[in-house]
């Protein structure tokens, strides 16, 4: 498995990030999640078969489970801050899991 890292000091600020990021963000986010149910598509499996080799509480899902989910059912995933918001939009849009430690 290969991680990558970025770094970055005062990227809090809203004003740094394009002001339709997420918009976007959900709009591309669709088209990972046609199937119904949810927990039928393809990629929400995979992520969930990887999910549960980690010691979570019982029913935890993977955080792009519940983006793309909130994307499926017009719930638009809203700004929180400027790094929160770019790494929640690459989730969105690749349906990969980012996280980032503020």
């Amino acid at each position: 498995m290969k991680s990558e890292f970025i770094t970055s000091d005062h990227f809090d600020r809203k004003d740094s990030i394009p002001e339709n990021l997420l918009i976007e963000a959900n709009k591309k986010a669709l088209k990972w999640v046609s199937a119904d149910p949810i927990s039928a598509n393809p990629i929400i499996k995979s992520w969930r078969q990887t999910f549960q080799k980690f010691k979570t509480q019982k029913g935890a899902r993977c955080s792009v489970e519940n983006l793309l989910k909130r994307a499926k059912q017009g719930k638009a995933v809203q700004s929180i801050n400027g790094l929160v918001d770019v790494y929640n939009s690459v989730s969105l849009e690749t349906a990969f899991p980012m996280a980032g430690l503020i």
